[in-house]
């Protein structure tokens, strides 16, 4: 048989970043469900999968796509949590795609239980690990949804301190600050 390249989990994960960073968010989807492919059991990449599944819905213009997209987000990190209940990223990263889910401007649901449910899923993976500067991003994001100013501030100035280079974080210091 005639030898062929094959590509490594690695690989696509790579290149998923990569496409992620650039800013080509459909091909950095492509990746890492390639990646997934090879790895099904992976929490990790459903997770960040989950994520950027997320951001990439605010490049949609039609509101049942985004809603599409946020739920395709849902699924998937669902799936990272069936395969490790106990993934803090996992359960931060629903806590993510809950809040976003709860946007007033999509008909995905009743907005105050997406909220108390995200803001559940934030408690628990901060919980699970008290160190997950994403987790604490997420929940000061979840918090200011709900309006609850000081507590949002509390939680975003400990992930700025973790993890102060983190695209979520600064993003999410933006939103609080505003």
């Amino acid at each position: 048989p005639t030898a062929t390249p094959t590509r490594t989990l690695a690989s696509y994960a790579d290149e998923g970043e990569t496409h992620f960073i650039a800013g080509n968010l459909d091909r950095a989807i492509e990746a890492y469900q390639q990646a997934i492919a090879l790895d099904p059991s992976n929490v990790e990449l459903r997770a960040e999968l989950a994520r950027i599944q997320v951001y990439s819905s605010t490049m949609l213009t039609i509101d049942e796509q985004r809603l599409n997209r946020l739920n395709e987000a849902l699924a998937t990190v669902n799936e990272a949590i069936e395969i490790n209940p106990e993934d803090s990223m996992a359960h931060a990263v629903k806590s993510f795609v809950l809040d976003w889910l709860s946007d007033p401007n999509l008909e995905g649901g009743d907005r105050e239980s997406l909220l108390t449910e995200a803001e559940q899923e934030a408690v628990h993976a901060l919980q699970l690990d008290n160190q997950n500067s994403l987790a604490l991003a997420y929940y000061a994001e979840i918090l200011v949804d709900q309006q609850k100013w000081i507590q949002a501030e509390q939680n975003i100035r400990q992930a700025v301190e973790q993890a102060p280079d983190v695209m979520d974080v600064r993003r999410i210091n933006g939103y609080v600050l505003e």
